[in-house]
């Protein structure tokens, strides 16, 4: 339907299924740099991606590891959050002087903190942040699993993973440790 954003990894856009009609998001996946090794991960987290089901995560319904149709790129496809994100809540309220409320806030971190229970029963995400929190109506969605890590694998900031975003990641990540759902609590 249209062209929503480009990320890190890829580029995202607004489906439509033919038959029914249900609006989704589609992301490609950049794999051309990647390490065999890296390229199994991927898969491999991909496949665990798609087993998370919570209302504040952002469903993941099919991942393509490019082999199915070789003349494809990998891809997802996800359910499509059409507010913004958390990032934008937060540049519009400061812009406009309306801070949150102490039960606004209660309500975000309790709704992310579910999110990431379910999240970490499978990966850590390494990647929370406010641009990763989707919003669909009243929900908030936690989203991108580009930098996602399966729970206890060693950190290998020098692959495709990289390290997130400098104002959350957590110092354990920079020092080259396991990856803890201790990680994705510090950058909440």
């Amino acid at each position: 339907m249209e062209f929503i954003g480009r990320g890190s990894f890829g580029d995202v856009f607004k489906i439509k299924e033919a038959s029914s009609g249900d609006v989704f998001a589609l992301k490609t996946i950049s794999t051309s740099y990647l390490k065999e090794e890296d390229l199994r991960a991927l898969v491999n987290e991909g496949q665990l991606a798609t087993q998370i089901i919570h209302a504040n995560v952002i469903r993941i319904f099919y991942f393509h590891d490019g082999h199915t149709h070789r003349h494809l790129p990998p891809y997802i496809i996800m359910e499509y959050a059409s507010g913004g994100t958390l990032a934008d809540l937060i540049a519009n309220r400061l812009r406009d002087g309306e801070p949150f409320t102490n039960s606004e806030l209660v309500e975000i971190f309790t709704q992310l903190s579910g999110g990431m229970k379910a999240i970490n029963a499978k990966l850590v995400h390494r990647d929370i942040k406010p641009d990763n929190i989707l919003i669909d109506g009243v929900m908030l969605k936690i989203s991108d699993f580009g930098l996602a890590k399966i729970v206890d694998v060693a950190t290998r900031t020098g692959t495709f993973k990289g390290i997130g975003h400098i104002r959350y990641t957590a110092p354990e990540a920079w020092r080259g440790l396991p990856n803890t759902p201790q990680m994705d609590i510090y950058s909440m």
